[in-house]
C-alpha cells in the first residue's frame, strides 16, 4: 500500500511534464525563428527557457499533490483538490515554483540544445 501511494500523481506528472516540453519548445522555436532570423544556439536557448517555464507551471499543481499525497502519513486520510483549493487557496498549487524551475529550467535547456546539436550532426552526414 505505502509502496504505491501517489502512484498516479507521479504518473500524471511524467505525462505533463514530457508534453509541456515538447510541443512548447516546438512552438516557441517555431514562434521566434522570424524574430531572430536564423536557427542557432540562441533561438534554441531561447526556446528551451520557454518550455521550462512553461513546463514548470503546467505540471506545479500535480507535483504539489503528489508530494502532499506521498508524503502524508499511513493513517492520514488524502484530502481531495477541491478541498486544498478551499482551505490553502489557488497558489498553494503552485508553492515550490521556483525552485522547480531551478531543476527543470536548465534540464530542459540541456535537452533541447544537445538535441538540436545532435540532429544538426545527424543531418549533415
Amino acid at each position: 500500500q505505502a509502496l504505491g501511494r501517489g502512484f498516479q500523481w507521479a504518473a500524471a506528472r511524467s505525462a505533463l511534464l514530457t508534453a509541456s516540453q515538447v510541443v512548447p519548445y516546438a512552438h516557441a522555436k517555431k514562434t521566434l525563428q522570424p524574430l531572430l532570423g536564423h536557427e542557432g544556439i540562441s533561438l534554441h536557448l531561447l526556446a528551451s527557457l520557454v518550455a521550462g517555464v512553461v513546463t514548470c507551471t503546467v505540471t506545479a499543481p500535480v507535483d504539489v499533490m503528489k508530494t502532499r499525497v506521498m508524503s502524508a502519513a499511513s493513517s492520514q486520510k488524502s484530502v481531495g483538490v477541491g478541498t486544498l483549493l478551499r482551505q490553502e487557496g489557488f497558489m498553494f498549487f503552485f508553492k515550490g515554483w521556483l525552485a522547480n524551475y531551478v531543476r527543470i529550467g536548465p534540464q530542459t535547456l540541456f535537452i533541447f540544445v544537445f538535441y538540436e546539436q545532435a540532429r544538426r550532426g545527424v543531418v549533415s552526414l
